[in-house]
């Protein structure tokens, strides 16, 4: 839930919006939502050093309005200051200019209070959801692994999650069980500042971070789903996203040079796309569409992209009402009639409606 200062209309539907468990927050899954409860909060405009820190409030803001019982988390994201989050893992490592030389990255943080007596057992459940999450959107599973846990100069228990990129390994999020004194230390402060009374022995949970930079998420998703493969008789670029991060899931190829063939097909093309976009299914803006290039090049241009599924028109669908569906991963075409194609892509791409 997330409920902000004096929510306009359009807020409040999309608080609504983030409230529903049916929606996945990248990169928050909730695995059993009857039993823990998130909190959605953007962090302040500012630039910051810990997100823990400028939320530390909110925990007894949310405890008193709401009554949220332990455990119970925060999800709050914003700007942090570039700390080299990606510490290099491996001796041959290079730089990652683009990101290194960045002054701020976007910061996402799952904040987790529980009981102090079942805080290490839910530090290793976040630390085994984590990983699972990670690897369930991958293309390469594998090239994600887990450190050893270690204990920081504050007393923290911490572990890593680690991508291989072709460089080596770099750190992708950091889970860390924070000392009891971190959190009163914390709260210390902010009751000061807040000329607050004493905390209560009964509202002092342990805490659970979970913390990833947005930058160098993408960078692995992007990483481990790119691939060459020989196709053709030559090496071609292929982005092997899930099918639930790619940005589009369908496109639209011609194979058809008649001028007035052309021009119904476009009729067809523009129904399609309608038909798609109501279901759910999120396509290729005809304004990408190029009439002028042949098939072979669509069928690249697309796969560069990583759209999982191609839609073939050419005469034969003009006659027959039967299209082509093309698989990225696997360059098989399936015959499918038009009027199918939007329950077959809600199959393959698991939408609900």
């Amino acid at each position: 839930m997330w409920i902000p200062r004096n929510p306009g209309l359009l807020t409040i539907r999309f608080c609504s919006l983030l409230n529903n468990v049916d929606i996945n927050l990248f990169p928050i899954e909730l695995t059993n939502p009857r039993k823990q409860t998130f909190l959605l909060q953007r962090a302040a405009d500012k630039t910051s050093n810990s997100l823990l820190e400028d939320v530390i409030g909110n925990y007894f803001d949310i405890h008193t309005r709401f009554g949220c019982n332990l455990p119970f988390g925060l999800a709050v994201y914003g700007p942090c200051f570039n700390k080299n989050l990606s510490s290099k893992i491996s001796s041959g490592s290079v730089e990652l200019n683009m990101l290194s030389d960045l002054e701020t990255w976007t910061r996402l943080s799952v904040i987790f209070f529980c009981p102090t007596n079942k805080s290490l057992n839910w530090f290793h459940h976040w630390s085994k959801q984590r990983y699972l999450w990670w690897r369930k959107y991958s293309s390469i599973s594998s090239k994600f692994s887990m450190s050893e846990v270690t204990k920081t100069a504050f007393n923290c228990q911490h572990l890593s999650l680690l991508h291989e990129h072709p460089w080596g390994k770099d750190q992708l999020e950091t889970i860390t069980l924070h000392d009891n004194k971190v959190f009163e230390e914390l709260w210390e402060k902010y009751h000061i500042d807040n000329k607050l009374g004493t905390l209560g022995q009964d509202l002092m949970p342990s805490v659970v971070t979970c913390e990833t930079e947005l930058d160098l998420a993408v960078m692995a998703y992007l990483s481990n789903s790119f691939a060459v493969k020989r196709r053709d008789g030559e090496n071609k670029n292929v982005l092997h996203l899930h099918y639930k991060l790619s940005p589009y899931k369908v496109s639209l190829a011609v194979e058809e040079t008649d001028a007035d063939n052309l021009k119904k097909l476009k009729n067809v093309i523009s129904h399609l796309t309608k038909e798609l976009k109501q279901t759910g299914v999120d396509i290729l803006p005809e304004s990408d569409f190029k009439s002028n290039e042949t098939i072979k090049t669509t069928f690249e241009r697309c796969d560069e992209m990583g759209i999982p599924y191609i839609i073939v028109l050419n005469e034969n669908s003009l006659q027959t009402g039967i299209a082509g569906l093309r698989s990225r991963d696997t360059t098989l075409q399936e015959q499918v009639h038009i009027t199918e194609l939007s329950s077959k892509l809600v199959k393959y791409l698991k939408i609900k409606r």
